[in-house]
């Protein structure tokens, strides 16, 4: 691997990782202290679905300026929703809990984002070599994502049960 396909996965790679940190740590330290609230069960998951339906898009779509108009909508959709509780976190939540949410919807486009670039390398071969990356370093990206979508929907999952166990628990109130 050459020194420019190095440093692209490093780039790439990063965002998911500082994301996961953040995310693991609003959800099992914040949520958890606090509680949620039935909006915020229900939410999170519809949150989670405009994620992982983005990156579904990008790795199963012939790339097309169709394709990509459609999924700068799709991100978009996903930008509003996942900032869309805001207006009611402020009376909630701690000043380092809102500092996490900030940094979680700076780091929400780029991850969509990011996937574009591979969607987009993977149409173009001469983009690659233009670049400068190998072609094993896309193909890795690309699988990577898949990954990325793998946890995104395991993440969605565990909301889902979650809603489900607070929804049985409040029945038996």
């Amino acid at each position: 691997m050459n020194h420019i396909s190095k440093i692209f996965m490093i780039l790439f790679i990063s965002p998911y990782i500082i994301h996961a940190i953040i995310f693991f740590w609003d959800e099992f330290y914040f949520h958890y202290k606090r509680g949620l609230a039935l909006w915020e069960l229900i939410g999170h998951p519809i949150d989670t679905l405009s994620t992982a339906l983005c990156l579904l898009f990008v790795q199963t779509m012939p790339f097309s300026e169709g394709a990509l108009l459609s999924y700068c909508g799709l991100l978009i959709l996903s930008c509003l929703s996942v900032s869309k509780d805001e207006a009611v976190h402020y009376k909630l939540c701690s000043p380092t809990e809102m500092w996490l949410h900030s940094l979680l919807f700076l780091l929400h486009p780029i991850l969509l984002l990011l996937p574009v670039c591979i969607w987009s390398l993977r149409s173009h071969p001469f983009l690659q070599q233009f670049l400068g990356l190998s072609p094993e370093v896309v193909l890795w990206n690309y699988w990577f994502i898949w990954g990325i979508l793998a946890l995104t929907i395991g993440v969605l999952l565990y909301q889902l049960i979650s809603l489900a166990l607070f929804h049985t628990q409040a029945q038996k109130r």
